[in-house]
C-alpha cells in the first residue's frame, strides 16, 4: 500500500523532506513511533524551517513520553509558527504532564487569544482549573467549552465535576 511506495521513495531519494515526513505520519498513524520520529528527524534536517515536521517530530515523541525531545521540537515548530495552535496545545499538556500548572496555563490562554473557538483549549483549561481548586473558572472556561462541542461527553463529564467542586450540585446534576 501507501507505506510501502513511500518506503521505496525514501529509499530512491532520501532527501526528499516531504516524502519523509508523509512516512513518517504513516508509521505514527500504526504506532512505529520510533520509526516515525526517524523520519520526522531526517524531513527537518533538510528542511530546517519546516514547522509541520518539528510540530510532528514533537507530537511522536510526545506520545512515546520523551516530553524533553517534545518540548525541544514543538518549541522550535512554534518559533517558526508563532499562531501555531497544535504547537501551543502540545506545549499545555507538556507543561501540564510536567506539574508545571501555570506554563500550561498561558499555553492554553496563547491559544484562546489566537482562536476563541479553540473547544479544546477550553475544555483543557477548564480541567486545569478544576483540578487547581480553582472552581468557578473551571465552570466558565467548560460551559464555553460546552456551548463549542454540545456532543460531547467527556466535556459535560468535567463542568459536572467543576460544579460539584463549586457546591452547585443542583446544577451539576444536570449535566
Amino acid at each position: 500500500g501507501a507505506r510501502k511506495e513511500f518506503e521505496a521513495s525514501v529509499k530512491l531519494n532520501p532527501r526528499l523532506a516531504e516524502v519523509q515526513n508523509t512516512l513518517g505520519r504513516l508509521l505514527e498513524d500504526n504506532g512505529d513511533l520510533s520509526s516515525a520520529a526517524g523520519h520526522f528527524r531526517a524531513a527537518v534536517g533538510l528542511e530546517p524551517k519546516n514547522w509541520a515536521g518539528f510540530y510532528n517530530l514533537g507530537s511522536a515523541l510526545m506520545q512515546s513520553s520523551d516530553l524533553a525531545g517534545a518540548r525541544l521540537a514543538l518549541t522550535r515548530s512554534l518559533e517558526l509558527k508563532q499562531d501555531s495552535l497544535p504547537s501551543l496545545y502540545d506545549l499545555a499538556l507538556i507543561a501540564d504532564a510536567e506539574g508545571k500548572s501555570a506554563e500550561a496555563e498561558s499555553e492554553l490562554r496563547h491559544a484562546l487569544r489566537l482562536d476563541a473557538n479553540y473547544a479544546e483549549a477550553w475544555y483543557r483549561l477548564g480541567s486545569l482549573y478544576r483540578r487547581l481548586g480553582r472552581f468557578q473558572e473551571a465552570v466558565n472556561d467548560l460551559e464555553t467549552a460546552v456551548k463549542l462541542q454540545p456532543k460531547n461527553a467527556e466535556v459535560h463529564i468535567e463542568l459536572a465535576r467543576a460544579l460539584e467542586g463549586a457546591g452547585q450540585l443542583s446544577h451539576a446534576s444536570a449535566e
